[in-house]
């Protein structure tokens, strides 16, 4: 994503030219007299009357303070640096714009769950449902969390996150997310953030065969389910990677919705009631959510099953980007 590095440029010392030290194991420098004490500096030119002494020194990385190159040449991070902002998740930060989560799943082994920050959420009772990082599907890399949705309620299974409790402002997420088949006309839902406010969730999924927002607490959707509201949003295809981008304001009441970098008229909630996509949502309680987790899986009210791969999730208080 980022553009390589330009190439490291001189720095003048002692009215000769010192390079950068290098990222190798084997650090070779010029030890002038007792003038340097660093032996994994780089090499230095002096005046040809400074005598010079060869010293080979075998550092470790942490002696020579920086870790290989990457293959374009540039330093590495650190071990616990990010250049691209913190992270926690097990996964690189690449990609994530700095976002407080940031999971590509390449770091848990194939059949297993992540762990911290992520926990199994199967709220009031628990079923057929199953999650676990797989290698059958992947956006980036190797891995993706593999949901094998079932069709009862109590078949659902989530993974979830409590990182929207601690944050402030705006929530952003990204998540990349595909589907094995498309979309019946059952409701179900993929995605649900429980929200403190009215005690119950908000929840995104599937309806009429188009993505599209629910409000628990009154079954309100976003859009409406009208042929207008329908043609809003849009209906995915099976075996397809989609980009989602999600923000929601509680304290300005708003909730927009990108798929594929394309905003969705369908699927944004405003002050003002439009009809066909957010009056219906709009005419019942004031929406102010206080949002307490988000969790990635699926649930079903009687509708079909579903196998389901998430990928390169990214939640955080600043816009993110698909990758």
């Amino acid at each position: 994503m980022l553009p390589g590095a330009a190439p490291d440029k001189p720095v003048p010392r002692h009215g000769g030219t010192r390079h950068r030290r290098p990222s190798h194991l084997l650090c070779v420098s010029r030890y002038i007299g007792s003038r340097s004490r660093e032996p994994c500096r780089g090499p230095s030119v002096y005046p040809r009357t400074v005598k010079r002494t060869l010293v080979l020194s075998i550092c470790s990385l942490a002696a020579c303070g920086t870790d290989p190159p990457d293959a374009a040449g540039n330093d590495a991070a650190p071990p616990g640096d990010s250049r691209d902002g913190p992270s926690s998740g097990g996964a690189s930060a690449a990609g994530c714009q700095g976002a407080t989560v940031c999971e590509d799943f390449e770091s848990t082994a194939v059949g297993s769950t992540p762990g911290t920050p992520w926990t199994i959420s199967t709220p009031n009772c628990m079923g057929a449902g199953t999650l676990a990082v797989d290698s059958a599907q992947a956006h980036r890399g190797a891995h993706a969390l593999k949901i094998a949705g079932k069709g009862n309620f109590c078949d659902h299974v989530f993974l979830s996150s409590a990182a929207p409790a601690t944050l402030t402002g705006t929530l952003h997420a990204r998540f990349y997310v595909r589907f094995e088949t498309a979309f019946a006309a059952a409701h179900t839902t993929f995605l649900a953030l429980a929200d403190s406010t009215d005690a119950k969730d908000l929840r995104m999924g599937g309806q009429q065969g188009i993505f599209m927002f629910n409000r628990e607490l009154n079954d309100a959707t976003l859009p409406a389910l009208s042929p207008t509201g329908i043609a809003q949003s849009l209906a995915p295809a099976a075996g397809t990677w989609y980009c989602v981008e999600l923000a929601i304001d509680g304290a300005g009441h708003t909730l927009r919705a990108s798929i594929d970098g394309v905003a969705r008229a369908g699927l944004a909630l405003d002050t003002t009631p439009t009809p066909d996509i957010d009056q219906q949502w709009l005419n019942g309680p004031v929406w102010s959510p206080r949002l307490q987790n988000i969790r990635f899986g699926w649930e079903a009210y009687g509708g079909p099953a579903m196998n389901l791969w998430f990928d390169d999730i990214a939640i955080g208080t600043a816009p993110i980007g698909c990758l």
